[in-house]
Protein backbone atom coordinates (compact mmCIF):
# COMPACT_ATOMS: atom_id res chain seq x y z
CA UNK A 1 0.00 0.00 0.00
CA UNK A 2 2.58 2.54 1.08
CA UNK A 3 4.90 1.61 -1.77
CA UNK A 4 2.05 2.14 -4.25
CA UNK A 5 1.40 5.59 -2.78
CA UNK A 6 5.11 6.42 -2.98
CA UNK A 7 5.21 5.35 -6.64
CA UNK A 8 2.16 7.46 -7.50
CA UNK A 9 3.64 10.43 -5.63
CA UNK A 10 6.91 10.01 -7.51
CA UNK A 11 5.06 9.88 -10.82
CA UNK A 12 3.08 13.00 -9.92
CA UNK A 13 6.30 14.77 -8.89
CA UNK A 14 7.98 13.82 -12.16
CA UNK A 15 4.92 15.17 -14.00
CA UNK A 16 5.24 18.48 -12.18
CA UNK A 17 8.95 18.60 -13.02
CA UNK A 18 8.18 18.01 -16.70
CA UNK A 19 5.56 20.79 -16.61
CA UNK A 20 8.08 23.13 -14.99
CA UNK A 21 10.67 22.33 -17.68
CA UNK A 22 8.06 22.95 -20.39
CA UNK A 23 7.16 26.29 -18.77
CA UNK A 24 10.80 27.33 -18.94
Amino acid sequence: MLSEIAISDEAAFKGLVEQAKAAL
